[in-house]
C-alpha cells in the first residue's frame, strides 16, 4: 500500500511554488514525500548572514577599524523562523594602543586650550584698539560726564568751565593720543592744570603744598635734602615760566612751537603727580655730574657732591 506524506508548512512567507514533492520508494513498498522548502529557507538564512558579514567587514576597512571575529550559533528553530543568537567577544585594545591614545588625547586637549587662550588674547587686544581710537565726539562726552561727576567742586574752587576743560584737552591733542580714554579718570588734575594755565593763583598754591613733599623726596635719591628743597623750588619757577610762556603764545596765535610748555602739555594721560615727577627727574638727568677731586696726599678720597645749576 501506497502512502503519502507532506511536511507541514513552518513558514507562511513561503509560496506553495517553492514546495517540491519527492516520493521515495521504502524498501516495504510505501512511498514517501518531503518537502525541500525547510532546506531552501536554511541555505537563504545562510546567504543573507554571509552578505551581513561581508558588508560589515566593508564598513570596517573604509573606517580603519578592526573587529574581532564573532561567534555564531545557529539553531535548527532559528532556521525555521530565520532568526541568529550572535555571542560577540568584547574588543580589547593593547596596552601600548592605550597609551598612545590617551597621550594623544591628552595633546589634542592641551592645543585646544592653546587656542582658546591665543583667542581670548587677540579679543582682549581687539577691545583696547577699540578703546584706543575712540571718537572725538565720543570722548568729549565721557569727559564732560567725568567733570560733573568727579571734579565740579574742583572747578567751582578754581572757576574752570567745562568748555575750558575741553579746550585744553583738544589744544593738547588729546584725541590724537595713545589712550585718550584715560582721561577721564584725572579730570581733576587737568582742572588744576587749566587753573594754572588761566593764572589761578590758588591753584599754585595748592599744586606746591600737595605735591612739594613728593618732589623733594624724588630727588633725595640724587642729592641732600637741603639741596632736594633748593632744586624742586627751582623746578616749579622754571615750570610756572614755561607755562606762562605757553599761554602767551596760544593768546597771540605764534606758530613758534616751544619745546617745554609746562603744563599746557598735560592732558590727563598719567596722574599729574606721576608727570611731575618724570619731569624733575629727567632734569637731573640732564644736569651735568660735577667732577671728583683727586686724592691727598694723606691717602683721603675726595668725596663727589651735586652742584645746582643757576
Amino acid at each position: 500500500m501506497q502512502s503519502v506524506q507532506e511536511v507541514p508548512e513552518h513558514d507562511a512567507g513561503v509560496s506553495p511554488a517553492d514546495t517540491i514533492r519527492a516520493e521515495n520508494a521504502e524498501g516495504d513498498g510505501t512511498m514517501t514525500t518531503s518537502s525541500t522548502r525547510l532546506k531552501k529557507h536554511a541555505d537563504a538564512t545562510k546567504d543573507e548572514r554571509l552578505d551581513e558579514e561581508k558588508a560589515s567587514r566593508s564598513s570596517n576597512s573604509m573606517t580603519g577599524e578592526t573587529t574581532t571575529p564573532t561567534k555564531t550559533k545557529t539553531t535548527c528553530r532559528d532556521l525555521t523562523q530565520g532568526m541568529k543568537k550572535t555571542d560577540q567577544a568584547p574588543q580589547t585594545m593593547p596596552q601600548d594602543q592605550r597609551d598612545n591614545a590617551i597621550q594623544a588625547n591628552t595633546v589634542n586637549a592641551s592645543i585646544r586650550s592653546k587656542n582658546a587662550g591665543s583667542k581670548r588674547k587677540i579679543s582682549k587686544r581687539n577691545r583696547r584698539r577699540n578703546k584706543q581710537f575712540t571718537d572725538p565726539d565720543q570722548l568729549e562726552s565721557e569727559i564732560r560726564q567725568a567733570y560733573f561727576s568727579a571734579a565740579s567742586w574742583v572747578a567751582m574752587r578754581y572757576s574752570v568751565s567745562v568748555e575750558d576743560l575741553i579746550d585744553h584737552v583738544r589744544a593738547g591733542g588729546l584725541h590724537h593720543a595713545a589712550r585718550p580714554s584715560s582721561a577721564s579718570q584725572y579730570v581733576e588734575d587737568i582742572v588744576l592744570s587749566v587753573a594754572i594755565c588761566q593764572g589761578s593763583e590758588q591753584a599754585w598754591s595748592d599744586l606746591r603744598q600737595v605735591f612739594d613733599l613728593t618732589l623733594t623726596r624724588a630727588c633725595t635719591l640724587s642729592m641732600s635734602e637741603h639741596d632736594a628743597m633748593v632744586f624742586v623750588q627751582k623746578f616749579l619757577s622754571d615750570l610756572a615760566d614755561a607755562t606762562e610762556r605757553a599761554v602767551n603764545s596760544d593768546e597771540r596765535s605764534d606758530t613758534t612751537i616751544d619745546e617745554d610748555a609746562g603744563l599746557r602739555d598735560y592732558i590727563g594721560l598719567i596722574p599729574l603727580r606721576v608727570w611731575l615727577t618724570n619731569r624733575i627727574l629727567a632734569t637731573l638727568d640732564e644736569m651735568p655730574r660735577p667732577e671728583t677731586r683727586p686724592a691727598t696726599d694723606n691717602g683721603r678720597a675726595g668725596r663727589t657732591s651735586l652742584q645746582l645749576v643757576p
